[in-house]
């Protein structure tokens, strides 16, 4: 049966709001036994099962393609993160292996699927959503959720902004690389270097810090251009950035 895009649309944002909100809406005796990541990612395939073959699933979260090359230019373009930080930086002797795990590896995976792939992905690639309205419906609230790091109103703010950010750029190369393994990979190499180097202890970051973050950032904009380029075209361009119009241009199942 054909699915509307309202009939999407419903599906996803229920399915978002239930991974969201898990804590609040289950029993604590359930709630309490799954770490609040492994929600998002179980909420983010059961909406996918519902829109989609069972066999659709990785691919309607960018999952099923290019994750070697993904990753692999996530850690080219993080480099100069990675040289950067070892120069200012001192290496977190504190910092344990479940740190790391939870702080860079689960961090990166579980948000960038259920804030990417699931919520901005399939209201973009599927709902007939612009990449406008997507990307900011997606952005704010991950900028929302990562405002527990400002101790201060101007800390605050800034560590919004960062975020918000950070969830349109995300967003972007996802759809331009056609895989969410890019960002996934970018998000769990940026978060690694932060915390080994023990930069700051929010994402907000200081000035050297970002002298090499927007490093990493300029680099990232460079090669998507260039790399669009050689495709030929830009698959978020002026007749998808409110509503989708016609057929869709960018990578479907």
């Amino acid at each position: 049966m054909k699915q509307s895009a309202l009939f999407r649309t419903i599906i996803i944002l229920i399915f978002f709001a239930l991974g969201y909100y898990a804590r609040r809406i289950l029993p604590s005796s359930i709630t309490e036994m799954v770490y609040t990541p492994f929600w998002w990612l179980l909420f983010s395939v059961l909406g996918s099962l519902i829109l989609f073959d069972w066999r659709n699933v990785l691919s309607s979260l960018g999952l099923d393609t290019k994750m070697g090359s993904g990753l692999g230019i996530a850690f080219l373009l993080t480099l100069p993160m990675l040289i950067g930080y070892a120069f200012i930086g001192q290496v977190n002797e504190e910092i344990t292996p479940l740190n790391i795990i939870k702080g860079a590896f689960v961090a990166a995976f579980f948000e960038e699927v259920f804030f990417r792939g699931f919520l901005f992905g399939q209201l973009f690639r599927f709902s007939k959503w612009g990449f406008i309205p997507a990307v900011l419906a997606n952005s704010i609230i991950f900028g929302i959720g990562h405002l527990y790091q400002g101790n201060s109103l101007s800390e605050t703010l800034g560590v919004f902004s960062v975020t918000l950010v950070g969830g349109i750029w995300f967003a972007w190369l996802y759809i331009e690389w056609e895989t969410l393994w890019l960002p996934i990979g970018l998000h769990l190499l940026m978060n690694l270097y932060w915390m080994i180097f023990n930069i700051s202890d929010t994402a907000l970051g200081g000035f050297g810090a970002n002298i090499f973050r927007v490093t990493t950032i300029a680099l990232s904009v460079y090669f998507t251009l260039r790399h669009c380029q050689k495709r030929g075209k830009f698959l978020i361009n002026t007749q998808n950035l409110i509503w989708q119009r016609g057929s869709q241009n960018f990578f479907t199942l």
